[in-house]
């Protein structure tokens, strides 16, 4: 396997001096905990204002340029030639991105849109919008993404154990990022992500207390998952997403979840479950099951409408019917006349640590160590530089 890592530069070089790209040419164990992460806050925005809370906001284009000071607010806008393809406060900028920062150190911080930010954004041209992408240290990144993970009212051994999972997968999607432009999404699909007006005393508490702590196996950071109840066990990333990675993540029972497993149901009609399919209402239809897991997940459904049939997986049935109606893959179902209940326990994926499952560890004495034993076993705690 080669293995890659972040360069040794801290978050303020980084920023200041304009490299763009974090090289990951090493080897593992010289990551650093102040690593520049890249969250994609927006796809398409057609023109944006940003605004600095001091006194003088900074841009540049060209690294080789150096920042440009402004004023508290900059008008961010597309260009009217190719040679000019973004505009800042009617300034032409020669370049296909710019980036903006609210000041001279790379955590001071910066309206944009409903939202305050630290770090540095990343605005690229892309064909009539541009996208946004921020730049921060991971650390900081933590502080506006804990809280919104996990209350940060519960126990602060719950929070630590929250903060290394969510450090581990940051470092994780930076060696293995989404896209070429961007390491994360401010998401679900990642971890959300709320900016600096998600940021909490206790989640500072809990980052600062833990860090550089991150979950390793051979040497590396694992792709540390995790979700709100299992419903009673775990389930392995390979059974619920055919994800494999080098860790081999165990199915754990949670204590919690095994005495209040969470049940819940929902109703889905019968032609939209054929529609995703690409199949037409017919009769007779009839669901029957697919791969089930012993932790009691189903991998698919086979659908049966007249002589058609077609096998829809359930993380994707989960995304068509929506994550917060279908909280889970471990459900059975009920069909009555053209609708189809579906009655489960748990919520969300079921990998990796349980949150609420951690939360009554902390309860029960348990420190967070503990927790993230229990919940990955087989990896270590390795505190970076």
């Amino acid at each position: 396997m080669n293995k890659k890592i972040f360069q040794k530069f801290p978050l303020g070089l980084l920023l200041l001096f304009g490299l763009v790209a974090i090289s990951r040419v090493g080897v593992a164990t010289d990551i650093q905990s102040n690593t520049a992460i890249r969250v994609l806050l927006d796809r398409a925005i057609p023109k944006g204002k940003v605004h600095s809370l001091l006194l003088s906001s900074y841009y540049r284009g060209n690294p080789s340029r150096g920042w440009i000071r402004s004023g508290k607010e900059l008008d961010i806008s597309l260009g009217y030639s190719p040679a000019f393809p973004i505009q800042v406060n009617s300034q032409p900028v020669n370049e296909s991105f710019v980036f903006v920062r609210g000041g001279q150190s790379p955590s001071d911080k910066l309206r944009l849109q409903d939202g305050v930010f630290r770090g540095a954004l990343k605005w690229t041209r892309k064909e009539n919008s541009f996208s946004v992408v921020n730049y921060l240290g991971v650390e900081d990144y933590l502080l506006g993404t804990l809280g919104e993970e996990m209350s940060p009212s519960w126990e602060i051994e719950a929070l630590k154990a929250q903060a290394v999972a969510s450090r581990t997968y940051a470092l994780y999607m930076i060696n293995n990022p989404k896209h070429e432009d961007y390491d994360v999404e401010r998401t679900t699909q990642d971890q959300v992500y709320g900016g600096v007006d998600a940021e909490d005393p206790r989640v500072q508490s809990a980052v600062r207390a833990t860090q550089g702590e991150v979950l390793t196996f051979n040497q590396s950071p694992i792709k540390a998952f995790f979700h709100s109840r299992c419903g009673g066990s775990t389930e392995t990333p390979r059974f619920v997403w055919n994800h494999g990675g080098v860790f081999p993540q165990q199915k754990v029972s949670c204590p919690y979840c095994i005495r209040f497993p969470f049940a819940w149901q929902t109703i889905v009609k019968a032609e939209e479950l054929l529609r995703w399919t690409g199949l037409s209402l017919k009769t007779p239809f009839r669901i029957e099951s697919g791969d089930r897991g012993s932790s009691g997940r189903l991998a698919s459904l086979k659908l049966v409408s007249g002589n058609q049939r077609a096998v829809l997986g359930t993380d994707l049935l989960r995304s068509h019917v929506g994550y917060t109606k279908l909280k889970s893959t471990k459900f059975n179902w009920r069909q009555e006349g053209d609708e189809v209940s579906f009655h489960g326990v748990g919520n969300g994926h079921g990998v990796g640590m349980c949150q609420w499952g951690a939360r009554y560890l902390a309860q029960q004495g348990k420190t967070y160590k503990e927790i993230l034993a229990h919940y990955y076993p087989g990896a270590l705690i390795q505190v970076l530089k």
